[in-house]
């Protein structure tokens, strides 16, 4: 798993052979909220075809709904555990390359 994208403090996104994942993280005032999902065939279809403007509008939707508490979508495309340290793992190494250069 690699570390491809990112618009920093907000999400990331990797990709693991042909999948592909996205770590988002957003502040309501109140609340921290993080969340680890894989990425659905449309959406990345609208990466390949858009780039990073897919992911910026993903990323705003994704805010909406959780400013609205509307979980549904998070929860569909939240990843298990073991991929949410490879995608913190891959993001340490990413890191640790970027700090060194």
């Amino acid at each position: 798993m690699k570390l491809i994208q990112q618009q920093a403090h907000f999400w990331e996104l990797y990709q693991d052979q042909k999948n592909y994942y996205l770590g988002f993280a957003i502040d309501t005032g109140d609340a921290m909220h993080c969340w680890h999902l894989q990425l659905t065939q449309q959406q990345i279809l609208d990466y390949q075809q858009q780039g990073r403007a897919a992911l910026e509008q993903l990323a705003k939707q994704l805010s909406q709904q959780v400013y609205q508490a509307n979980f549904t979508q998070l929860k569909a495309q939240q990843v298990d555990t073991a991929t949410q340290d490879k995608m913190q793992a891959a993001f340490k190494q990413w890191h640790q390359t970027t700090s060194s250069s």
